[in-house]
């Protein structure tokens, strides 16, 4: 498995996260979420799939929510308590919403008081993307459409493998503002010479193109900066 998203919300896209519990603080001018949009409302991916329900993550909450907004904009049923652990034995407390619901399952990253959310983050099968149509489950080379370019990861094997750590100027950059992590996995049985440890790679390499990796985890930011390129 690729990197416990301890970092989900301190990472940016130009450097592999810091092992940190510490996410940005909440943002004053968050606006009310949006009740998630069904999928036969929803538009194309940018990737030009129209298979699969869209189900926004930005929509979800915003840094100014609380427990008890989530849980009654949610019901009791669907918010729980969890302790999350990350990367390099780090642990951090945090909320999960629909935990009974595998595929709707998201992890709510908190600020350093606890009380709100910083961050949301996805792992495993999931119905939720994010509004760049960054989902799991994208090979590398659907990225690079939906990004216009390669890009740079870290290589795999540690405990920040497959983190996406340069978009390159593409447009999941969102110019410059940060939108949420990105972590990729390695396929099963790799070649010789993939992608490997504490550097950083390109996804249109030959090695890569061959056998691409593909999204395992990602999340979105609750900060400022993310809100303002909704």
């Amino acid at each position: 498995m690729a990197i416990g998203l301890v970092s989900v919300a301190c990472a940016r896209v130009d450097a592999p996260p810091a092992g940190s519990t510490s996410p940005p603080a909440p943002s004053a001018s968050a606006r009310q979420p949006r009740a998630p949009r069904a999928g036969a409302d929803a538009p194309a991916a940018r990737d030009g799939s129209t298979s699969r329900p869209v189900d926004r993550l930005e929509d979800v909450a915003t840094s100014a929510d609380t427990y008890d907004t989530l849980r009654v904009r949610y019901g009791d049923a669907a918010l729980a308590r969890e302790t999350f652990h990350g990367a390099e034995g780090a642990e951090a407390p945090g909320w999960v919403l629909f935990p009974d619901e595998p595929a709707r399952r998201i992890e709510v990253w908190l600020n350093d008081a606890g009380d709100h959310p910083s961050a949301l983050a996805i792992r495993g099968a999931s119905t939720w993307q994010r509004a760049d149509g960054v989902r799991i489950g994208l090979t590398t080379l659907q990225l690079e459409k939906l990004n216009r370019r390669a890009f740079e990861f870290a290589g795999f094997g540690w405990d920040y493998g497959g983190v996406v750590t340069d978009w390159k100027g593409g447009t999941l950059a969102h110019d410059g503002r940060f939108a949420g992590p990105v972590t990729l996995c390695e396929p099963a049985n790799p070649p010789e010479g993939y992608p490997t440890g504490d550097g950083a790679f390109m996804s249109d390499s030959a090695v890569v193109r061959k056998q691409p990796p593909t999204v395992c985890e990602f999340g979105v930011d609750l900060s400022d900066a993310s809100s303002a390129s909704r």
